[in-house]
């Protein structure tokens, strides 16, 4: 059972350098359960359980059946973020459907345990030199193909970036397509977006072929 969360077990495996200042300061109320969260894959990784980190990489979302999911779900996620009662089973907002969220959270904090960060989505994918129009398919999706390319980005980022900004990426996965977040959902597309066009100042831009290429080569993923 994860049973310390407390802030001096996160400390040691938080990838937050002093120039997360320059990122904007947003909140929302999905931050809790995802900080909780990034709390359990930091207690898991100082006390090396890889096997338990291994089963929470496998995690199928839409059918999650882990027991290790389970039980970082049950000691990290407060019962009123896991769905209305009165909506039908599956339906956005449900019980099935918000476990299904939090699953594929999970699993993509699973990509990189060690390595979370809370800020700088949007400066991660000018880095890793994802396109202009990749960036537009990814706020644009919804639904399932928002989820689908959300999996395929932390997968890159996982692999290339100096570390995985899970918070972003977590906030649209647990509001996206309820209509009680429209608003909030818009405002992390936004802030998204700016801090992409800023950071390219920095990063020397593809053109839209190799953009086209990339969109080829990840379509088999």
């Amino acid at each position: 059972m994860i049973d310390a969360l407390g802030p001096t077990e996160a400390a040691r495996n938080n990838v937050d350098p002093p120039s997360r200042s320059r990122f904007e300061d947003r909140s929302y109320q999905v931050d809790g359960p995802l900080h909780a969260l990034r709390k359990g894959f930091n207690v898991l990784v100082k006390r090396g359980a890889r096997g338990e980190l291994a089963a929470l990489k496998r995690v199928d979302p839409d059918r999650p059946e882990n027991s290790a999911f389970f039980r970082l779900l049950t000691s990290c996620v407060p019962h009123q973020f896991l769905g209305r009662g009165c909506v039908q089973i599956s339906a956005p907002g449900s019980e099935v459907d918000m476990v299904r969220r939090f699953a594929a959270v999970a699993a993509i904090m699973a990509l990189r345990p060690d390595g979370l960060r809370p800020w700088g989505l949007g400066r991660a994918m000018a880095d890793t030199g994802v396109s202009d129009l990749r960036l537009s398919m990814f706020l644009a999706a919804r639904g399932a193909s928002f989820r689908d390319l959300a999996r395929r980005l932390a997968r890159r980022l996982a692999r290339d970036a100096e570390a995985l900004p899970y918070l972003d990426l977590g906030r649209l996965l647990l509001m996206e397509s309820l209509p009680e977040y429209v608003n909030e959902t818009d405002s992390v597309r936004i802030a998204i977006a700016r801090e992409f066009w800023r950071s390219t100042r920095r990063v020397p831009r593809r053109n839209e072929g190799e953009a086209t290429n990339e969109l080829s080569s990840h379509a088999g993923e």
